[in-house]
């Protein structure tokens, strides 16, 4: 996956849920282990703020959706 799949995904999930999409938006990969496993991408609204943040993780390989969640604060 692309670091645009992942924001296009992430918005889509976003939409769906009624949650507010607002920038500047974090977006990192990492593995479920530190040296090994699985890629994960994390995308993170409203980055630069404490709380009204939009989190999706995604499956690097398969494009799902493992998490997601909204913090309201």
């Amino acid at each position: 996956m692309t670091e645009s799949d992942v924001l296009k995904l992430a918005k889509e999930t976003a939409a769906r849920e009624g949650w507010p999409w607002q920038e500047p938006v974090h977006v990192g990969r990492h593995r479920t282990w530190l040296l090994f496993g699985r890629l994960r991408w994390h995308v993170m609204t409203f980055a630069d703020h404490r709380g009204r943040n939009v989190n999706v993780h995604i499956d690097d390989r398969t494009g799902s959706v493992i998490a997601k969640g909204f913090a309201r604060r």
